[in-house]
């Protein structure tokens, strides 16, 4: 099972940890998320039992990360690196919990691209537009895991038009995108009318 990595980059966000890494197990009983603490990281070490990541917190229980302070760029680029070396992290996914999460309590979904997008009916050019790019989605932290599936495990053809053909249109005035529209909208759910 991969799990989605989570960078806490703002110390007044620790607290949302615990709900976050809490939020929805799997239909295995597995969290979604591990919560990166340190940049070091050793192969021959098994995550669950050392320093490097975690799942669950217990209650009460506290952690140290060295990603407080850390850029959006910071974590991409540490994220990348470890992608390529461990095959227990989800690939071209990261979740970040920043200083705006505080006031709303949303993550920052990042979703890199490899390689080039694809080409869909009616639609101008590629989507994802850009090849070796993240892109970027503030969702509530509830409806993180199911940006993930629709990303990550769900035919392109069904959900690239909605997430990144028509993004903007699903962004509120904060910033926010509507993962329940958007799902609605790629499964017919909803009528089109963009």
């Amino acid at each position: 099972m991969t799990r989605i990595l989570l960078f806490c980059t703002a110390e007044k966000a620790k607290p949302l940890v615990p709900k976050i890494l809490s939020v929805e197990k799997d239909s295995e009983d597995i969290y979604p998320f591990f919560l990166v603490q340190t940049r070091d990281v050793r192969v021959h070490e098994d995550p669950r039992d050392s320093s490097m990541f975690k799942f669950e917190l217990k209650d009460g229980e506290t952690f140290e990360s060295e990603f407080i302070s850390a850029s959006e760029e910071d974590c991409q680029t540490w994220a990348l690196q470890q992608m390529e070396r461990f095959n227990f992290i989800e690939k071209s996914i990261i979740a970040i919990l920043d200083k705006r999460s505080v006031t709303d309590e949303s993550l920052l979904v990042k979703y890199y691209r490899r390689g080039p997008g694809f080409e869909f009916p009616g639609i101008d050019g590629l989507l994802p537009p850009e090849e070796d790019k993240w892109y970027a989605f503030r969702v509530p932290y509830q409806k993180a895991s199911k940006l993930h599936a629709d990303l990550m495990y769900t035919a392109p053809d069904v959900t690239y038009p909605t997430y990144f053909g028509r993004k903007e249109e699903l962004t509120d005035e904060n910033g926010v995108f509507d993962v329940d529209r958007a799902v609605r909208l790629s499964i017919g759910e909803e009528a089109d009318v963009a």
